[in-house]
């Protein structure tokens, strides 16, 4: 149900500096004569990472608190019908919510997994260019 944990938060972290490093370097080049269009293009792709990257670290922790808290609020809920400690309606009542607080934060969840994705692949498939980019202006 939910993807995001196929992601290494450490991992993200470090591509995420990696990301802002290439950043910095490459608009280091928007200050010359000539501006590459391949620097362009490669910070537009850096641009979205960035704000993919960042958006994603920084609700990482929320979504994992409201995943855990959601956890909990079904097993808190199937032992009180283990125990009859609710009523039928009750159960229909409370199971009905959390049904569409879970798919409500499952399809968010998805969405920016789905998001982070896309961006890890373009960024992925940008970074040689980008390495091409730094030694060529290196080496003049």
């Amino acid at each position: 149900m939910f993807k995001m944990f196929q992601f290494n938060i450490d991992s993200l972290n470090l591509e995420f500096e990696k990301v802002k490093n290439y950043e910095s370097q490459l608009r280091l080049y928007l200050d010359s004569s000539e501006v590459d269009l391949n620097i362009k293009s490669s910070l537009i792709v850096l641009g979205r990472a960035h704000k993919s990257y960042k958006s994603f670290l920084k609700k990482f922790d929320e979504n994992m608190s409201n995943c855990s808290y959601s956890f909990k609020q079904v097993t808190d809920l199937k032992k009180d019908v283990d125990n009859n400690i609710i009523k039928e309606e009750e159960f229909i009542k409370y199971f009905n919510q959390e049904k569409e607080a879970l798919t409500e934060l499952s399809t968010n969840l998805n969405f920016q997994f789905n998001d982070m994705i896309t961006i890890k692949r373009l960024y992925l498939q940008e970074i040689n260019s980008i390495d091409s980019i730094i030694k060529s202006k290196e080496i003049k």
